[in-house]
């Protein structure tokens, strides 16, 4: 939309680029014509002020009608193009095969972005050391752990933990990685109802609780750890068997409870496989 002004012969004159400046010209003309008369603008104050504030008027009005009229028509033509576009896209989908659909799944996933949050105890904290921020972080992973903690632990300050993660990190989807439970195995119903209340508000993977040298340790056993390992699984949506891998496969540890490097990175590369096995599937 363009205004010009023309003070010198009083003229007002509109012009509208959507089809209204034929109108909007038209009828300002006539009444510019009518009402400006012959005054020159550095005399109209003195010769003639009732034409000259008429004519301002006028052309207030004609702008103030102009414009409404022109809003009025883009809000139509932006309503149309807009159901245009939801009835395409709306027979587009309806048009779609099977197969169709699957790719258009896939092109989802593929865009959206998942973080990850390991929840466990010292031997989380192990796992971090070993492998490394750097590493976690390149595959959008984060740890929440506390060493010497366990159920108490993750009710009081764990859940927190992961939604202070998540404040400070945006992703479009969370999977909590949950690693709990060689410190207080007699909580395994405590720790089972955990898991499923955590269940109900995101894609869980629950890691096993892994093994021990039971002639090293005294406070917990492999038998102790089996039973918990069988029940936990049993409400467990996704469930990872780090325990059976190490006891076939062999590991490391100093005070037959942590373990070392070697030890920690054969357990980070089962959880990175069994996520991206999972992550493909999903797709």
């Amino acid at each position: 939309m363009y205004v010009l002004l023309i003070s010198k012969t009083f003229s007002c004159v509109i012009f509208f680029e959507n089809g209204l400046n034929q109108s909007i010209f038209q009828t300002l003309r006539g009444l510019n014509m009518f009402i400006r008369g012959p005054v020159p603008f550095e005399g109209v104050a003195k010769e003639a002020p009732p034409l000259w504030i008429l004519g301002w008027i006028a052309c207030a009005v004609m702008l103030l009608f102009g414009a409404k009229m022109l809003s009025t028509q883009l809000s139509e033509e932006s309503n149309n193009e807009s159901i245009e576009t939801t009835v395409t896209t709306e027979e587009t989908v309806s048009n779609l095969n099977s197969d169709e659909y699957k790719q258009l799944d896939n092109k989802i996933f593929e865009n959206e972005t998942v973080g990850y949050i390991i929840v466990g105890d010292s031997r989380t904290v192990g796992l971090n050391n070993a492998i490394g921020e750097d590493i976690l972080k390149s595959k959008n992973i984060f740890i929440a752990a506390k060493v010497g903690q366990g159920l108490n632990w993750y009710e009081k300050e764990g859940v927190s933990l992961i939604k202070k993660i998540q404040e400070n990190n945006y992703y479009d989807r969370w999977v909590i990685i949950f690693n709990l439970g060689v410190n207080d195995l007699y909580h395994i119903d405590e720790y089972k109802s955990a898991i499923l209340n955590l269940q109900e508000d995101y894609d869980v993977i629950t890691v096993s609780v892994n093994p021990v040298i039971d002639e090293k340790v005294s406070s917990v056993s492999n038998s102790d750890i089996e039973d918990f390992n069988k029940q936990i699984q049993t409400v467990s949506n996704r469930y990872i068997d780090t325990y059976s891998h190490l006891q076939k496969n062999g590991f490391s540890s100093s005070d037959g409870l942590h373990y070392n490097n070697a030890t920690y990175e054969m357990i980070f590369d089962i959880i990175s496989n069994e996520i991206d096995s999972s992550e493909n599937n999903m797709r």
